[in-house]
């Protein structure tokens, strides 16, 4: 599988996520969404990996305190990576 279980942290830094996986393909293309728990997308980014280490970051200002998101990293061939997020 392309994504390593530890795919996504939720490092804040000045109101942006850093998201780092390791791909182990040569390169895929991925959707990186970022939902509210009622699966609504807040956003939405368009990500094409290469083989090694990858990182990219969202930015997180226009979010509410205290509230519980969810980062969705979906690749071209449909497998899916979720992980939540209490945005501070």
């Amino acid at each position: 599988t392309p994504l390593y279980s530890s795919a996504a942290s939720d490092v804040y830094k000045r109101q942006k996520i850093n998201i780092e996986f390791q791909e182990t393909q040569s390169r895929t293309n991925y959707q990186v969404r970022l939902l509210d728990v009622s699966g609504k997308i807040i956003q939405q980014k368009d990500y094409r990996s290469t083989f090694g280490q990858n990182r990219f970051t969202l930015s997180v200002n226009n979010l509410k305190n205290q509230h519980i998101y969810i980062i969705e990293i979906v690749s071209e061939t449909g497998e899916k990576f979720q992980q939540k997020l209490l945005h501070h």
